[in-house]
C-alpha cells in the first residue's frame, strides 16, 4: 500500500488494523515513528518487506473526542486536550483513557477548556502534576479520584481556587508579582492593615519571612466600630406597615439591632413588620327586584372601611357601590296589563300608542327619531333594534317589548324610558 513511499516519515495507524500484509511498507527508508494504539507485537506483520515499519520507532498513541468541541491525544504517556468547552461528566471507570489510566505521566489541559468531567483523570496515580488554566470554571465529582501523586496547580484567579483547596490533597497556587502595600487605618466601616505586601490579582496579604520568603498572612487591622442611632418601634396597622426597633450607624448607614448588649447588623427594610391586612366582612348578594336594585356580594373591611370583592381565593379592592345591580325592567303581563314581578300597572289610557306591525323582524337605525307617540309597541319577531331607533322621541314613557331584545345604549338618545318587557 505505501510501498516505495520514500519520503514518507511518520505514519498513525488505526486501532482497527490487526494485520499489514507483504512489501506494505516496502522501501519506505524515511520512515521512523510509527503511532498506534497497538504495540508491534499485538499486530500481524508480514516479515516480508516491512523492515522499514519495524525497525521504526512506536508510539502509543490513542484519540478520540471528550467533549461536544473537545478532544483528547495520549501519546506516549501525555494526555492532551484540546478544542473549547466543556469536557463529558463520566461515571467512574468510564473516561475514554481509562484503560491506559496506570501509563499516563502528564496531562496537557488547553486555554479553552472551561470545564472538567467527572472522574476525567480517576486513577491517573503517575500524574505529578497538572496545571488547571483560568479558562476552567466546573470540576465534576471525582475528577482527580485516585491521582496519589498529583499537585494540582492553579492561578490565584481561578474560578475553582477553592473547589481545588476543598478537594485536591495537594495543590499550588500561583500569585502575582507581590506589591508592597503601605499601611492603613481602618475605618468604622473598612478594615485598615499593617505594612506588608499584596498579590495584585486575588488581593491577599504576605509578610516577608527572616529568609526572605513570602508567606500568607492576616494583616488586616479591623474596622473600629460604629455610631448608633435609635429608630423607635412602630406598631402595623391594618393598611400600613410598622417597624420593630433598629439601629443606623450615622457614619456608614449600615443597620443594626440590638440584642441584648450586642449589636447585629441586619438587610436594610428587615425591620418592617408587614401590615395586619383587612378584616372582611361579607355582605351576601342581593337579587335586584324592577322596583329595587340589587348588589353583589362584596365584603367591607371592618378596619379600615375598604371594600373588595373575592376572586377565587384572593380579595381585590373595589370603588364603593360597584356592588350595586340597577333595578330589572318591568315584565308585562298581557291579561292585567300589569308588571309579573311588582304588580305595578301601566296606564296608557290616553297616550298615543305606535304598534310596530307584527311581521316587523328589524328597526333600522334613526327609524322613528323625532317620533311624538308616547307608548310604543315592539312585536314579538322583532329580533335587532338599531342605533339611535328612538331618538328625540321626547314625549316617549313606556316601551313594550319582547323579552330577550337587547337594545343598543343610544336607542333612545339618552332619554329615560321605561321598558316593559312581556
Amino acid at each position: 500500500m505505501f510501498s516505495q513511499c520514500s519520503s514518507l516519515t511518520s505514519i498513525v495507524i488505526p486501532e482497527s488494523v490487526t494485520t499489514i500484509g507483504d512489501y506494505a511498507f516496502n522501501n519506505c527508508s524515511s520512515l521512523t515513528d510509527v503511532y498506534c494504539a497497538n504495540a508491534q507485537s499485538d499486530l500481524s506483520i508480514s516479515t516480508t518487506g516491512n523492515d522499514c515499519l519495524t525497525s521504526a520507532t512506536w508510539h502509543d498513541y490513542r484519540t478520540g473526542t471528550c467533549g461536544e468541541s473537545l478532544t483528547w491525544t495520549l501519546l506516549d504517556g501525555a494526555l492532551t486536550i484540546s478544542g473549547s468547552g466543556k469536557m463529558t461528566d463520566y461515571v467512574e471507570g468510564s473516561a475514554p483513557w481509562y484503560a491506559k489510566a496506570g501509563t499516563v505521566k502528564s496531562v496537557a489541559i488547553g486555554d479553552e477548556v472551561t470545564g472538567i468531567g467527572a472522574y476525567a483523570f480517576q486513577d491517573c496515580s503517575s500524574i505529578e502534576s497538572i496545571m488547571i488554566p483560568d479558562s476552567v470554571t466546573s470540576i465534576g465529582n471525582g475528577a482527580f479520584t485516585g491521582c496519589t501523586s498529583l499537585t494540582v496547580t492553579v492561578n490565584c484567579s481561578s474560578y475553582v481556587l477553592q473547589w481545588i483547596k476543598d478537594n485536591a490533597a495537594a495543590y499550588t497556587v500561583i500569585h502575582g508579582t507581590l506589591e508592597k502595600k503601605p499601611a492603613v487605618d481602618a475605618t468604622c466601616t473598612e478594615d485598615g492593615n499593617s505594612e506588608c505586601y499584596t498579590c495584585p490579582v486575588c488581593g491577599k496579604y504576605f509578610l516577608q519571612d527572616d529568609n526572605g520568603e513570602y508567606k500568607e498572612a492576616d494583616c488586616v487591622i479591623h474596622a473600629y466600630g460604629h455610631i448608633y442611632v435609635k429608630t423607635e418601634a412602630m406598631p402595623q396597622t391594618c393598611t400600613e406597615a410598622g417597624n420593630s426597633e433598629y439601629y443606623t450607624c450615622s457614619v456608614c448607614n449600615n443597620h443594626f439591632k440590638l440584642d441584648g448588649e450586642e449589636y447585629t447588623e441586619i438587610e436594610e427594610n428587615s425591620w418592617i413588620i408587614p401590615a395586619d391586612g383587612h378584616t372582611y366582612v361579607k355582605t351576601e348578594a342581593v337579587a335586584q327586584t324592577c322596583t329595587e336594585a340589587g348588589n353583589s356580594e362584596y365584603y367591607t373591611c371592618s378596619v379600615c372601611g375598604k371594600y373588595f370583592k373575592l376572586d377565587g381565593e384572593e380579595y381585590t379592592e373595589i370603588e364603593q357601590d360597584s356592588w350595586i345591580i340597577p333595578a330589572a325592567p318591568h315584565s308585562h303581563r298581557l291579561t292585567d296589563g300589569a308588571c309579573a314581578g311588582c304588580g305595578k300597572t301601566f296606564d296608557t289610557t290616553g297616550m298615543t300608542v305606535l304598534t310596530l306591525p307584527a311581521s316587523l323582524e328589524q328597526i333600522n337605525a334613526n327609524a322613528f327619531r323625532g317620533a311624538s307617540e308616547q307608548v310604543v309597541v315592539i312585536p314579538d319577531g322583532c329580533r335587532s333594534v338599531g342605533s339611535g331607533a328612538f331618538a328625540g322621541c321626547d314625549d316617549l314613557q313606556y316601551v313594550f317589548l319582547p323579552e330577550g331584545l337587547t337594545l343598543p345604549e343610544d336607542a333612545f338618545g339618552g332619554a329615560t324610558v321605561e321598558l316593559i318587557y312581556r
